[in-house]
């Protein structure tokens, strides 16, 4: 599970659009991104309930495609 910051533009420039990832163990992939509004922070709320259902621990991309990459970090809350 993964929190990303946007996407990137065919420019590179970097489109904030929040949201929370999480990829399943069948391949198949769920964006918060794609559903709503453009927002530049995710819904806490949403975080602690996908954290308590899956026993997941949130990480840190800038992008879906960073996670693609390997370019993912720890825990981006306090």
């Amino acid at each position: 599970m993964t929190q990303i910051d946007g996407f990137r533009n065919r420019d590179g420039k970097l489109i904030p659009r929040a949201g929370v990832i999480i990829d399943f163990k069948d391949g198949r992939r769920w964006s918060s991104a794609d559903w709503g509004d453009f927002n530049r922070s995710i819904n806490p709320a949403l975080v602690e309930f996908l954290e308590a259902k899956t026993g997941l621990q949130l990480e840190y991309a800038t992008t879906e495609a960073d996670i693609d990459k390997g370019k993912v970090g720890g825990n981006p809350r306090p």
